[in-house]
């Protein structure tokens, strides 16, 4: 029961390692229970941000701590977990405590994936295909399937630092650049580096709803199944 009871509370756990002796003097708690504890609620953050834990390098252990100081939520559904875990960390970003630029982007590009991942694929595709065909004056809105992500750096050369292991890179170029997210063709999520034209063409219409394209730009997205009608 006292276990449940501090994995439900992050900052109950955090002042139980702390100062363990009120929760044992209570429970039969161990300092094994305690590391499972945390093990449990930070493994989907490991899992599914890795890209940010690997940004965050030898910083991540602060942030974890910081974490769980500021929260007090009951329940460990990995979903809400992990979107909690970046707000905060863009709060962080914002107000000049972690200071890497591009971690707010790349923490989003990490949540749309996982929306991918985890989404009824079937069921979507089976929507889709109901959908009205595309004409010249249908209405476009994104393939449900898709998801366009915009980086203030150099989205391919970020993805390569990090996949090499090492942490947030010292020097990344300063560009806007775009990543299409697809499970068109397979449900594990593929990501497409983006031509700057279409890629701001497909961000304007995810903020706002409307595509501004030409004829040509619309056609070739609609091919490729990215644009549907809305």
């Amino acid at each position: 029961m006292a276990l449940a009871y501090l994995m439900g509370s992050p900052a109950q756990s955090h002042a139980t390692r702390v100062d363990p002796q009120p929760a044992f003097s209570r429970s039969d708690l161990t300092s094994r229970d305690l590391a499972r504890d945390r093990s449990n609620r930070e493994a989907p953050i490991h899992t599914l941000l890795s890209l940010s834990c690997l940004a965050l390098g030898n910083r991540l252990a602060v942030e974890f701590d910081a974490y769980w100081k500021s929260v007090e939520l009951a329940g460990q559904q990995f979903k809400p977990e992990i979107e909690r875990f970046a707000d905060f960390l863009k709060r962080r970003v914002e107000n000049g405590t972690l200071r890497i630029h591009w971690l707010p982007e790349l923490l989003d590009f990490e949540l749309a994936r996982n929306e991918l991942r985890f989404l009824s694929r079937r069921r979507l595709m089976a929507e889709v295909a109901r959908r009205a065909p595309v004409n010249g004056s249908t209405a476009l809105a994104l393939n449900p399937l898709v998801r366009i992500a915009r980086f203030p750096c150099d989205a391919t050369a970020l993805f390569n630092a990090l996949s090499r292991g090492g942490s947030a890179p010292r020097a990344v170029s300063k560009q806007q650049t775009y990543v299409l997210l697809s499970v068109l063709q397979k449900a594990t999520p593929e990501v497409v580096p983006t031509d700057p034209v279409l890629g701001k063409l497909l961000w304007a219409l995810r903020c706002v709803g409307t595509f501004c394209g030409g004829d040509e730009q619309r056609a070739a997205l609609v091919d490729m199944g990215v644009l549907v009608s809305a």
